[in-house]
């Protein structure tokens, strides 16, 4: 199994290293001549941002075929998805393959500008983040 993260505070680090397998940074790999990875499990970890995906997995996902016989996404979020695996799907399916399983995971919201980290934390154990996973 192989997993591409995305990650920048450590939720999608952190969700990736729970589930196993071959650990691969997306911004590690985005700007290399490679065109084709191939496992028999591919999974994408990122934050949701903004309610959709961050612009590096979006340009990972334009840039790179995916191929496995099951394929699947997870955004980390802590507050809304808005409608950012959907249109993960619908950026996979441009590019000729879809996710067997997409889903989001509530996780700490650490949006700074926004959210005192305290209080995120004090609502962590509400958030299930384990169960989820």
């Amino acid at each position: 199994m192989t997993i591409f993260y995305f990650t920048a505070t450590g939720n999608s680090l952190a969700m990736a290293k729970k589930i196993g397998g071959d650990l691969v940074s997306i911004p590690q790999v985005v700007d290399s001549d490679k065109q084709l990875y191939k496992d028999d499990v591919i999974g994408i970890i990122f934050p949701i941002y903004a309610l959709g995906m961050p612009k590096i997995v979006k340009r990972f996902l334009n840039k790179f075929k995916l191929e496995a016989d099951y394929l699947f996404a997870i955004g980390t979020l802590g507050n809304m998805a808005g409608a950012a695996m959907p249109n993960l799907q619908k950026h996979a399916q441009k590019n000729g393959y879809s996710f067997d399983y997409t889903n989001q995971i509530r996780m700490l919201d650490n949006y700074l500008n926004m959210f005192e980290i305290g209080d995120q934390l004090d609502k962590l154990p509400s958030k299930k983040v384990d169960e989820h996973m």
